[in-house]
């Protein structure tokens, strides 16, 4: 994102893929969704409120991006941020300060705990969980 610089640094050798995008406005998130989403991800839309588009459309638009970044091949479209998977995860984070969807993704033989973001100063509140499984 221009506005919100992040890294996350792995040890061993283990690629990790890393998005961060401001809230994608519903006027432009739902043309998007409607393009771009499966018919898993378009199903977590359909009772959301505007702002609840907004934010769930960022984080999956982040999830399949981070996705990409880790497997090196850039293709986030091939991927459907509802089925992760099974050698993978993926951690997603909103900004504080404005709400900002930060994702992350590394194998799924990596603990939490060996991932840090950077800086350490992003005001970050975890959004682990928060795609519904379908």
């Amino acid at each position: 994102s221009a506005l919100h610089v992040a890294c996350a640094l792995l040890t061993g050798g283990h690629r990790v893929g890393i998005d961060v995008e401001e809230l994608i406005h519903p006027t432009r998130a739902i043309p998007l969704m409607n393009r771009y989403c499966t018919a898993r991800e378009k199903a977590t839309f359909y009772t959301a409120s505007d702002e609840n588009i907004a934010q769930d459309f960022t984080h999956i638009w982040t999830v399949r991006e981070a996705m990409a970044k880790q497997d090196g091949h850039g293709m986030p479209l091939r991927y459907d941020a509802t089925v992760i998977p099974s050698d993978l995860r993926v951690t997603s984070y909103s900004v504080a300060d404005n709400g900002a969807i930060l994702s992350l993704c590394f194998p799924a033989t990596i603990s939490d705990d060996l991932v840090h973001i950077l800086p350490q100063s992003l005001p970050l509140h975890c959004l682990k969980n928060s795609l519904p499984a379908t």
